[in-house]
């Protein structure tokens, strides 16, 4: 459980360093004989700030919970 917890908190500081990414792709607009149009397109792809806090919280909590349980 202690490197799940470990592993939580990683992703949650990276999801909080890094708010998204972005990608482009080409898309065929239409095609008529030979000729092909196509148009370049940029996506993004951006996660909410309290999925990264969220993640570290249960990477804490797990590693908090675990220790709890041995001391009793």
């Amino acid at each position: 459980m202690k490197i799940i917890g470990i592993i939580l908190i990683t992703i949650g500081i990276g999801l909080l360093v890094f708010r998204g990414y972005s990608f482009s792709k080409n898309e065929r607009l239409s095609k008529t004989g030979s000729t092909v149009i196509r148009k370049k397109m940029e996506e993004k792809v951006i996660w909410p700030q309290y999925a990264g806090a969220f993640a570290m919280a249960v990477g804490v909590f797990i590693l908090i919970g675990r220790n709890k349980l041995r001391e009793e």
